[in-house]
C-alpha cells in the first residue's frame, strides 16, 4: 500500500458559488472533502448562485485507493477508525481511484 501526501499550508478563503453547483463539485474544485465543506458551512441542502462557503485549508494528507486495498488496511495505516475515515470523506465504501482525505492530525 503506497500513500502519497500533499503537504501545503494554505489560507482559508470564501468561495462564492456559481449557478447550479453542487457541494461535491465545489469540494472537488477547492480540494477539500464534501463532508467537511458541508459540516463547516452547516449545509444540509443544495447550493444556489451567490452562496458563500468558508473553505478551511490546512495541511492535507491524501491517499488514492488502489486495487486490492481495504478500508481496514487504510484506516490502520493512518491510525484512524474505518468509521472516522468514511465519515470524514462522506463515503460509505471505497473503490480503486478514490481519493481519501486523512484528518490532518492523523498524518503519517
Amino acid at each position: 500500500m503506497k500513500a502519497y501526501s500533499l503537504y501545503e499550508k494554505r489560507e482559508n478563503f470564501i468561495y462564492v458559488c456559481n449557478d447550479s453547483e453542487s457541494v461535491e463539485e465545489v469540494a472537488a474544485e477547492v480540494g477539500v472533502p464534501a463532508a467537511v465543506l458541508r459540516k463547516t458551512n452547516k449545509v444540509s441542502g443544495g447550493l444556489k448562485a451567490g452562496d458563500e462557503l468558508l473553505v478551511v485549508r490546512s495541511d492535507s494528507c491524501v491517499y488514492r485507493v488502489a486495487a486490492g486495498d481495504t478500508a481496514d488496511e487504510i484506516a490502520e495505516t493512518f491510525n484512524v477508525s474505518v468509521k472516522e475515515l468514511m465519515e470524514f470523506n462522506g463515503v460509505e465504501g471505497i473503490y480503486p481511484g478514490l481519493v481519501l482525505y486523512i484528518p490532518s492530525e492523523r498524518k503519517i
